[in-house]
């Protein structure tokens, strides 16, 4: 009988050594039953903290104090941010990334989520977010699970309204995050904002991808235009991937492969940010604006790579840092009590020498056996530096 070689792939991701997946975890998220979330708070107590893999690890204390050191010859600081997307819900995983943001809080100078609050839906609520201490100062976006009302229907995805989105996850935090936001945010639900990092001569803009409309638009174009006359390097984060794009088979943070691309399907605003939003980097840029890359979620898989019809933007998308229990991860296989159980990046940019390093904490495998640990990418000449 010949070795059945996908087991023996399991039983390594069982220890966190390997992510190979079994063709069951490609199943949509959507079949997920409501029993997972009540099991929420048991997840949390059983674990984490005692067994947080993440606070155990010592080698993670090195690895923040490298990436928070300056480069050589570098003239600025770097800004460091802990990316994370997707959490769909899952208090135990959100819990385990606070404890570790608490722990290393030296070394960075902001979190931000991309977006997919709810577990599912609208209905599913966000006590699990609130209900944890240290939530209130981390930058949030909206997903398309966050205004879904009736799934069953293309229009039961907005039908929350952008107004209740503001009231849900804005209102109570946003106090705390020293952003700008447009005026009469709160009145009409306006769900983006800007926040400068003057130290690092960078500008991170936040756009809500499900209600982008020409208000929305127009604000774009103004802040990137204020960004440019104030010499300030631009980032973008949203949920959704910005625009059609090709699979990266040289990049280790990117699942070139991926099973699941309903996400690129379309302009509807369920899967891709609105085709105006390149075309206004694409003004920036050609105006001598200096443009970083997008921070997105929404595909739970690893994407690193330019947009087809715009080489010179870069577009980086997190897997989704809640657990399968919660939602299907299509780039690794993560095993619960292991270092697979959590999956999300530290990004860090120079902007001095133009370079930007994403590091991996958590699941470090993909689906392939590739190990992501860390990229290196100077995005003023669009390389790869070094990636391991």
């Amino acid at each position: 009988m010949k070795p059945d070689r996908r087991s023996f792939f399991k039983i390594l991701g069982g220890f966190g050594l390997i992510s190979i997946v079994p063709s069951s975890i490609f199943a949509r998220s959507q079949s997920i039953t409501p029993a997972a979330v009540k099991t929420a708070a048991q997840r949390v107590s059983a674990v984490s903290p005692n067994n947080n893999l993440l606070l155990q690890d010592v080698t993670y204390e090195n690895i923040l104090q490298q990436i928070h050191k300056p480069f050589p010859h570098s003239k600025t600081e770097k800004l460091n941010i802990l990316h994370f997307s997707d959490i769909h819900g899952d208090q135990a995983n959100l819990s385990r990334i606070l404890a570790f943001r608490n722990k290393y809080a030296a070394y960075l100078n902001d979190s931000l989520h991309t977006g997919d609050n709810h577990y599912m839906q609208w209905s599913d609520g966000f006590d699990f977010w609130k209900n944890l201490k240290g939530t209130e100062n981390i930058l949030n976006c909206v997903g398309n699970h966050d205004a879904a009302v009736d799934r069953t229907k293309k229009e039961g995805w907005w039908a929350a309204g952008k107004l209740n989105v503001y009231h849900r996850f804005f209102e109570p935090f946003i106090s705390n995050w020293k952003v700008k936001q447009p005026e009469e945010a709160a009145q009409k639900g306006y769900n983006y904002y800007y926040k400068d990092y003057s130290k690092q001569g960078i500008r991170l803009i936040v756009l809500d991808g499900m209600f982008y409309d020409a208000t929305q638009n127009t604000w774009l174009h103004t802040v990137l235009d204020s960004a440019r006359k104030a010499s300030l390097q631009v980032l973008i984060a949203s949920h959704f991937p910005t625009a059609a794009s090709t699979g990266n088979k040289n990049c280790i943070f990117d699942s070139f492969n991926a099973p699941h691309k309903d996400w690129e399907a379309d302009w509807t605003g369920y899967g891709l940010l609105d085709e105006k939003v390149p075309e206004a980097v694409k003004n920036f840029m050609e105006h001598d604006g200096v443009f970083i890359c997008y921070l997105c979620g929404h595909t739970h898989s690893d994407l690193f790579r330019t947009l087809s019809a715009y080489p010179h933007q870069l577009m980086i998308c997190a897997p989704n840092a809640g657990h399968p229990k919660f939602a299907s991860c299509f780039s690794q296989n993560r095993v619960e009590g292991t270092r697979s159980q959590d999956l999300f990046n530290i990004f860090s940019i120079d902007s001095s020498l133009k370079y930007l390093n994403v590091t991996r904490i958590g699941c470090n495998y993909d689906l392939m056996g590739r190990h992501q640990g860390t990229i290196l990418y100077n995005y003023a000449d669009h390389e790869i530096i070094y990636q391991n």
